[in-house]
């Protein structure tokens, strides 16, 4: 999308495009791109970029007053009261828009798992553990962490993230900002709970940002991204063990990718 003239453009995605106002504040458009294993797709998907959106803005409502954000406005109407200069862009930027506060990235992934799959599943198998941290020994695929593991990750520029420990963040963002991180990272879930979305989800995750404005952590606008694609199917009270059917269909699309150039693809 262009918007020339009307914001500089700062920063192009997978999905979102980035662009800065002239006081400072961040516009994120969410497009229609779809992405796997770091592949852009040539075909779009109609309306996904306003509906990323809309789920942010309903989980930046669900935690007002609760855990701190940047999201000033996700209202298109807000937003163009706020910056009329994009007026002639309304059509384009309708429902798919989010205004911003600045903030400082941290180069962490804050992921909680509420059950054991995926690349932890892959860890536990081999070494027994989570990002270091030892597990109990005799759990299954899928079997339920209670209480729900905080297994932060390395935000890669290229490639794939890196689980690491809770003791390696705090080597680099601090101890303090490493306990904020992860205290908000467990209401957010506990929250989700509470309200039944994160019922049966493996995986859950998002960044967590330094507003310099408020001198304060604050979640960030991946909220729209959190990884509910690893749930886990209700098998009558019994502990899950048929993902592999999920996992089948990832390494399919990994496969397809593959065959039409895509290389360094990690499927778990």
């Amino acid at each position: 999308m262009s918007l020339a003239g009307a914001v500089r453009h700062r920063y192009s995605g997978k999905v979102r495009d980035l662009y800065e106002t002239e006081d400072g504040l961040l516009l994120f458009v969410a497009s229609d791109r779809l992405s796997a294993f770091d592949v852009v797709m040539a075909e779009t998907i109609p309306m996904k970029g306003a509906v990323l959106t809309q789920i942010s803005a309903w989980w930046f409502q669900a935690i007002e007053g609760t855990v701190p954000h940047h999201l000033i406005s996700a209202d298109t109407d807000a937003i163009l009261r706020e910056l009329p200069v994009l007026q002639p862009h309304r059509a384009a930027l309708a429902g798919r828009t989010m205004l911003c506060r600045r903030t400082k990235v941290f180069p962490i992934e804050c992921v909680i798992r509420g059950h054991l799959s995926g690349s932890a599943w892959k860890e536990y198998c081999a070494r027994g553990t989570l990002a270091g941290e030892t597990l109990p020994e005799g759990l299954v695929e899928s079997a339920r962490l209670d209480p729900p593991i905080f297994s932060p990750a390395t935000k890669a520029e290229t490639g794939h993230d890196e689980n690491i420990t809770i003791g390696r963040m705090r080597e680099i963002v601090g101890d303090k900002a490493a306990a904020a991180m992860e205290d908000m990272t467990r209401t957010i879930f506990e929250l989700g709970e509470l309200r039944f979305v994160f019922v049966g989800c493996s995986e859950v995750s998002f960044f967590i940002l330094f507003d310099l404005r408020l001198h304060a952590c604050v979640v960030a606008d991946c909220l729209r991204e959190l990884a509910l694609h690893r749930r886990v199917p209700h098998d009558e009270g019994r502990e899950f063990r048929g993902a592999r059917s999920l996992r089948r269909a990832r390494a399919n699309l990994a496969r397809l990718l593959r065959s039409r150039g895509a290389s360094s693809l990690c499927v778990v």
